[in-house]
C-alpha cells in the first residue's frame, strides 16, 4: 500500500499567532517598515504573498512555511496605497486572493489577510474583479473610507455565519490576527466557497452547510440579501474531530486500539484507496508522525442540505518536516448507542487517483502528468485505467483509436505505467509501457499544454478486463462514470522550462565523484540550489548492474526523504554485490512547488 505517498510527504504548517482585535492607527504618508497577516481560504494557503505600490512596485515573498498560512514583507521604500496578491493552493485547488491597505500603520507594522472575503472587498471597491484591479496599478480608490465601507457591507451580508462561528459584528476581516486552524475568521472561510464570474464582475457566495448561495454584483452596491447560518454547528463538529485526531499525535502517536482515535473513524463503512479500515490504519499509524496537522476543507455542500449525513472534501495532511500533502476524504455522520457523530469513511474509492504536473531534465527536457498517486491494492480486479481531459485526447484510450490515455497495472498493487494502446493483457510484454524511464510520466508537447487549465478536471475510469483482453465489449468499468481529479497547475510549457531559475541546480557531486562512488561505494554528499518558492522532496541514488558473467541490468537504490528547505544531504551508499558490474549511476533530486508541480533533475554517469 502507498499510503506514504498519501499521508507522509508533508512539511509541518503550524499555527500563527491567535486571534485579535483589530490593529487601530492613523494614516501616514510614508511605507511602514512590514505588510504582515495570514493567507489563507480555509486551509492555509501555501505559496507567495506580492504586495504592489501605488507606482507598481512589486516585492514577494514565501508564505511562511513555518506558520500556518503567515507571511511578513518588508515594504519600506514602496508607497501606499498597497494591493497585494496570494497564489498557491488551498486544499489541493490552485488559487489566487487580493488584499488592500491605504496604510493604516501599528508600530511600524500593517497587518492584511489575504483571503476569499478580502478579495470581495477589493473586487467591490474596484467595480471589478480584483485581479482587474491589481493588473491596472491605479489604486486611487483604496482609501480608510472606501474600505470600511465595502468591507461592512460584506459583514453585514455574512453576520448569520460569522456569529454562528464566535465573531460578531466588529471584527475586521482584514486586519484582525488569526490562524488557519478551524477558529474565528478561518471557521468562516471553511464554510463559504467564493467564485467570480470574470465575464459579469458577479460573485457568488455558497454556504457549504447548507447550499444556499447569494451574488454580489461588484459593479453595484444594492445587493443586501443575508446568508444563512443553518448546517454551521454540523461542520464544526467536523472541525473539532479533527482537532482531537491532531491532539492525539500532539506529543506521541496513539496506538491502534486508542477508543478515542477508534471513534473518529466508521470502521465498517470505510473505505481508502482499496483498502478497508483494517489495512489502513496499520499504515496511517506508522506514517503519521507526532506534530501532524489535519485540515479538511468542503468541496461540495453537506447533504443532505436539511439533515446533512455526508461531508465530502479534500484533507490536507501536514506531518511535521515535509512537504505537505491533500487527499480526497469523506465523512458520515453515524449513530453509535444512540449518540451521533461525525467520522470518517476514507475517500470511498477502490484505488487512489491523483495527477500533478511534472518536468525533469533525463536525457531530454521534458513537461508533461506524473500519475506517481495512482495505488491500486494488492489483488485488485482492475486491470486497467483509462483517463480523459485535455492533452489527452490523441493518445489512443484503450483501443488505440479513442481519446484518453492508457494506464496499465503491471505490477499488481503499485503505480500503474502509461502504457501504449491498444490494451492487450496487464503485463509489459503484452501492452508495452510508453517510456521505461519515465514509469508512470507522460510528456505533453506544448500544443498539448497550452489548453490546459488550471485546476483541469480529469476522469479516472478503472476497468476489469474480464480475463479477455482483446475482448473491449465484455470489459467491466468497475467505478461507473469515473472519479474525478484535480490537476492543480497546468504543465511549464518546453519553452518556459528553458528560462534560467525554474530547475533546482546540483552543486556537487561532479559526474566523477558519483562515478567512483557507484563503483566502490562510499558517503556521498549532495549540494543544490533550490529556486524561490520550491521545497526539497526527495533524494535518490540509482545504480545499474550486470553480472559478470553477463544477464540482465539490475537496479539498486537509496533515497531518503528532505526536510522542505533543505539544499544538502549526505548518505552512505554501498558497494556493488560481488560478481556485478557497475553499467550506469544516477543522482536524482525531487522537489515541488506551490501548486504541487514536481521537479526532477538528474546527475548521470
Amino acid at each position: 500500500m502507498n499510503t506514504v505517498l498519501m499521508f507522509g510527504a508533508a512539511l509541518l504548517l503550524t499555527a500563527c499567532s491567535g486571534g485579535g482585535d483589530s490593529p487601530s492607527g492613523t494614516s501616514t504618508g510614508a511605507a511602514s517598515t512590514t505588510i504582515s497577516g495570514t493567507a489563507a481560504g480555509g486551509a492555509p494557503l501555501i505559496g507567495t504573498v506580492t504586495v504592489k505600490d501605488s507606482r507598481g512596485i512589486e516585492r514577494s515573498r514565501n508564505i511562511n512555511l513555518a506558520a500556518a498560512g503567515a507571511y511578513s514583507i518588508d515594504v519600506t521604500g514602496l508607497t501606499p496605497p498597497f494591493v497585494l496578491r496570494a497564489d498557491g493552493a488551498v486544499g489541493g485547488t490552485s488559487v489566487t486572493y487580493f488584499s488592500g491597505t491605504d496604510n493604516v500603520v501599528t508600530n511600524g507594522n500593517i497587518n492584511v489577510n489575504v483571503t476569499p472575503f478580502t478579495d470581495l472587498i477589493i473586487g467591490n471597491i474596484a467595480g471589478q474583479i480584483a485581479a482587474n484591479y491589481y493588473s491596472g496599478g491605479n489604486f486611487s480608490t483604496l482609501t480608510t473610507q472606501a474600505l470600511t465601507v465595502a468591507q461592512q457591507q460584506l459583514r453585514d451580508r455574512l453576520l448569520p455565519l460569522l456569529q454562528a462561528v464566535g465573531l460578531n459584528n466588529t471584527v475586521d476581516l482584514l486586519r484582525a490576527s488569526f490562524s488557519a486552524n478551524g477558529t474565528g475568521i478561518d471557521a468562516a472561510l471553511d464554510l463559504v466557497k467564493v467564485t467570480v464570474n470574470p465575464n459579469t464582475n458577479i460573485a457568488t457566495i455558497l454556504n457549504l452547510a447548507n447550499n444556499q448561495a447569494i451574488t454580489d454584483d461588484l459593479a453595484s452596491r444594492i445587493d443586501v440579501t443575508v446568508i444563512d447560518a443553518s448546517g454551521v454547528t454540523d461542520f464544526q463538529q467536523i472541525v473539532n474531530g479533527l482537532k482531537t485526531l491532531e491532539s492525539l499525535f500532539a506529543t506521541s502517536a496513539p496506538g491502534p486500539n486508542d477508543a478515542a482515535l477508534l471513534a473518529l473513524f466508521d470502521a465498517n463503512g470505510f473505505l481508502f484507496g482499496g483498502y478497508d479500515f483494517n489495512a489502513f490504519m496499520p499504515d496511517f499509524l506508522s506514517f503519521t508522525n507526532v506534530g501532524t496537522k489535519f485540515a479538511f476543507t468542503l468541496s461540495e455542500p453537506l447533504t443532505p442540505s436539511n439533515v446533512p449525513t455526508n461531508a465530502k472534501g479534500k484533507l490536507t495532511i501536514t506531518p511535521n518536516n515535509r512537504i505537505p500533502t491533500t487527499v480526497e476524504w469523506q465523512l458520515n455522520k453515524v449513530t453509535v448507542n444512540n449518540v451521533s457523530s461525525w467520522r470518517s469513511v476514507g475517500d470511498l474509492r477502490i484505488a487512489s487517483a491523483y495527477v500533478q504536473a511534472h518536468a525533469s531534465n533525463l536525457q531530454t527536457l521534458t513537461s508533461g502528468l506524473w500519475f506517481a498517486d495512482f495505488d491500486i491494492p494488492v489483488g485488485s480486479t482492475i486491470d486497467y485505467a483509462v483517463i480523459t481531459g485535455r492533452g489527452l485526447g490523441n493518445k489512443g484510450g484503450r483501443d488505440g483509436v479513442s481519446p484518453g490515455l492508457l494506464l496499465v497495472n503491471y505490477r499488481n498493487g503499485a503505480s500503474p505505467g502509461v502504457a501504449l494502446p491498444p490494451y492487450q493483457g496487464a503485463t509489459e510484454a503484452l501492452t508495452p509501457v510508453r517510456n521505461a524511464l519515465r514509469y508512470n510520466v507522460l510528456p505533453l508537447t506544448d500544443q498539448e499544454i497550452l489548453p490546459i487549465v488550471d485546476n483541469e478536471i480529469y476522469t479516472v475510469v478503472f476497468y476489469d478486463d474480464n480475463n479477455t483482453p482483446s475482448n473491449f465489449a465484455d470489459d467491466i468499468p468497475l467505478n461507473g462514470a469515473g472519479y474525478q481529479i484535480t490537476l492543480p497547475r497546468r504543465p511549464y510549457l518546453l519553452t518556459e522550462l528553458q528560462l534560467p531559475g525554474v530547475f533546482p541546480a546540483f552543486t556537487s557531486p561532479s559526474v566523477a565523484n558519483l562515478t567512483a562512488i557507484g563503483l566502490a561505494g562510499g558517503n556521498l554528499t549532495a549540494t543544490w540550489t533550490l529556486p524561490a518558492g520550491q521545497l526539497a522532496g526527495s533524494i535518490e541514488f540509482v545504480r545499474g548492474t550486470v553480472p559478470s558473467v553477463g544477464g540482465s541490468v539490475a537496479f539498486d537504490y537509496v533515497g531518503i526523504d528532505l526536510n522542505p528547505t533543505a539544499v544538502t544531504t549526505s548518505f552512505t551508499v554501498s558497494a556493488p554485490g560481488a560478481g556485478r558490474t557497475v553499467m550506469s549511476t544516477g543522482l536524482n533530486l525531487e522537489t515541488q512547488d506551490a501548486q504541487g508541480r514536481a521537479f526532477q533533475v538528474w546527475v548521470t554517469q
